[in-house]
């Protein structure tokens, strides 16, 4: 008798062992399925196409962000301290940092308004525009840019057929256009300068330039998919 008792509460013990052991496996099994529902949620809810960015300083002169497109915006002052008159260059760069080609379709994003590299419309993807005054990132959304070219001038602009995507060499800032028609596509680089000493203000035909006055300027970069980019300059 002793004997038989001992075996069935073996036996108990060992079925509430099982019982306990399955729940807890149901319950592993239903956060996991939880979680993954999670993941995939939030998976789908992230492919939206807003851009986070990690900002770079490279130096006083530059600075860089790399978007999750696998592209870097570069931009480039040639000084950070001018004198009343001088000419101000601002180089930007869009470029391809995988290791592969990068396609990357137009999304025309562009984080703030008022960004242009002239006059006149361009195929390049990206922008920059002069604020007077330092700002940074959260406040140059409200501020208007100086006017940089002349309103008064007659401009004879190319036409451009709009560009659908831009096909990225690897590494590279190497890219190539292809519209919405049934055109070749044509390679560029992905680079360009502004230069200017100065602004304009008023309208059209009585528009008046003025150099850049003492104190800091802030310099915008960004590109139709939502990079943004800062340096600041003085006039001293």
């Amino acid at each position: 008798m002793d004997n038989g008792r001992q075996w069935g509460k073996i036996a108990r013990t060992g079925g509430q062992k099982i019982k306990t052991n399955l729940n807890r496996n149901l319950i592993l099994l239903i956060s996991s399925m939880t979680m993954l529902t999670l993941t995939i949620i939030v998976g789908c809810t992230t492919l939206t196409p807003t851009a986070t960015y990690t900002p770079i300083t490279l130096d006083q002169y530059s600075s860089t962000v790399i978007s999750r497109y696998g592209l870097s915006l570069t931009l480039s002052l040639n000084s950070t301290t001018y004198h009343p008159g001088e000419q101000i260059s601002v180089t930007i760069d869009e470029k391809n940092t995988l290791a592969i080609e990068n396609n990357i379709h137009v999304a025309n994003r562009w984080p703030v308004q008022g960004l242009n590299l002239g006059p006149c419309r361009t195929v390049y993807p990206f922008g920059i525009s002069i604020l007077q005054g330092y700002y940074d990132a959260k406040s140059v959304v409200a501020i208007t840019p100086l006017q940089l070219f002349d309103p008064n001038a007659a401009y004879h602009c190319p036409v451009y057929m709009a560009a659908v995507s831009y096909d990225f060499q690897p590494w590279s800032d190497v890219a190539a256009i292809y519209t919405s028609y049934d055109c070749e596509p044509w390679s560029i680089n992905m680079t360009t300068k502004v230069t200017s000493a100065g602004f304009w203000t008023g309208s059209r035909p009585n528009a008046t330039f003025s150099n850049f006055t003492p104190g800091i300027y802030t310099v915008v970069g960004g590109d139709e998919w939502g990079a943004l980019v800062i340096l600041h300059f003085t006039i001293s």
